[in-house]
């Protein structure tokens, strides 16, 4: 049998809900799974079905094991407790927020399902996790809607405000990304853990963490190849400075560029006078400069010697080769000298996707895996501006690749860079063995 399901969140003032095609022979443990992917949430809280057709309480996974009575959810089939056209079962999710979900039996087909699940259609972008429940997440959808400021007179409301991504848009809703993150959730953990890339900095952060967590790190995969690049053109600004230090950068005492240099490689790469924040050609004041200047260090590419900007060892094995600079540039992604700045390192370039801001997959989910992390270890679990802070390494080096004024999205050069470098080959990884292929 084929159900549609429509499922809202109860007492949304902007009407939050999804439409699906489900196999009614799903248990309720997929269904829960899927509802996380396709709403949006993360799965760090409790969660509970309710219905009438069940005489004892359901049972999440973690409840079964704390030994807790009742039938647990993994042993109950949709089809069980939604029967008939009309039926309607409770999904609370974070028993503190109090997210309250309905999900009603709107249409029964008798055909066999061509896939388990299939989204049909939604509205509205999920609040964010700890938003405070319903009650205060209208008052803030409110607040961005009309920018009523009497809303945010409340502390948490001005915490919401600091919070939230600054693309974000509470009508946003896609349905091919639902699509992607409901088909992996009807996965098993084993199935998912094989589309993640084996870097070892996943790897890493996937022996950390509990079985949801891996879950959601594998929901953050891209689904389909990325982006083709001309390598040699988005590495033109590198490239350049590299082939500028040959014979050496003449640098200020206080070791920046002198204009003159500045000059020649502005000209050298079509960079307009749009790009000076200041009068004059300091490379402070040129961040296209800056970020180049910055990444060719970082990359151990160039270095300061006797008042100059000269080429190192490795500067003169990829100067004019614009392969070896893009394997040099991947070998070196994530960046950071600490294991956490690697580890959100490696989590920003999973949520780097092609004209879209990564920041509301990156604050959304980065902080939920560093705080499972922390349960798993008995650690103190991090907060919002650390988790921000340790994917800046990466962030930065990857500017070395942003040839116009920064936007919200991620340019198709830095998605390439980070699927390549996420997927470099391994001796245990073959093409053949790769998911993506």
């Amino acid at each position: 049998m084929t159900y549609v399901v429509h499922v809202s969140l109860v007492e949304s003032e902007q009407p939050i809900w999804r439409r699906l095609e489900l196999d009614s022979r799903l248990d309720l443990r997929t269904v829960h799974r899927v509802l996380q992917a396709v709403i949006g949430w993360s799965d760090s809280h409790l969660h509970e079905f309710t219905t009438s057709r069940s005489r004892s309480r359901l049972l999440a996974d973690s409840e079964v094991e704390e030994g807790m009575d009742g039938t647990p959810e993994r042993d109950v089939r949709l089809d069980e407790v939604l029967a008939d056209v009309g039926d309607a079962v409770g999904y609370l999710y974070d028993f503190g927020d109090a997210w309250d979900h309905d999900l009603r039996l709107e249409v029964v087909r008798d055909v066999e399902p061509a896939q388990a699940v299939r989204v049909v259609d939604g509205a509205a972008a999920c609040p964010l996790e700890d938003a405070g429940g319903i009650g205060a997440w209208n008052a803030f959808v409110r607040w961005l809607v009309d920018g009523d400021s009497d809303d945010l007179d409340d502390d948490h409301l001005r915490h919401l405000a600091e919070r939230v991504p600054v693309d974000f848009d509470a009508t946003y809703f896609d349905v091919a990304e639902a699509q992607a993150s409901a088909s992996a959730a009807a996965l098993t953990t084993e199935q998912l853990s094989a589309r993640l890339p084996p870097h070892p900095d996943v790897t890493a952060l996937v022996a950390a963490l509990p079985e949801e967590g891996v879950r959601l790190l594998a929901g953050l995969c891209l689904a389909a190849p990325g982006p083709t690049v001309d390598r040699a053109a988005a590495l033109l600004p590198l490239l350049t400075l590299l082939d500028l230090a040959r014979d050496g950068v003449d640098l200020t005492p206080t070791g920046l560029m002198k204009q003159a240099s500045v000059r020649v490689l502005l000209d050298r790469l079509g960079w307009g006078g749009d790009w000076v924040f200041g009068k004059t050609l300091r490379e402070d004041n040129l961040p296209p400069v800056r970020w180049v200047r910055r990444g060719a260090q970082t990359l151990g590419l160039v270095r300061r010697h006797a008042g100059r900007l000269v080429l190192t060892p490795a500067g003169r094995e990829v100067v004019g080769d614009a392969e070896g600079l893009w394997q040099h540039l991947v070998a070196n992604l994530p960046q950071g000298d600490s294991p956490e700045e690697r580890t959100a390192g490696a989590i920003w370039l999973l949520t780097l996707r092609p004209g879209r801001s990564s920041y509301g997959l990156y604050d959304r989910h980065a902080g939920v895996l560093f705080d499972m992390v922390a349960w798993q270890t008995g650690g103190h679990p991090p907060g919002e501006h650390q988790v921000h802070a340790w994917h800046l390494p990466t962030l930065r080096l990857l500017l070395v690749l942003q040839h116009d004024h920064p936007s919200l999205g991620a340019r198709p050069e830095q998605v390439a860079a980070a699927l390549d470098a996420l997927w470099r080959p391994t001796p245990a990884l073959h093409e053949a063995d790769d998911p993506r292929t």
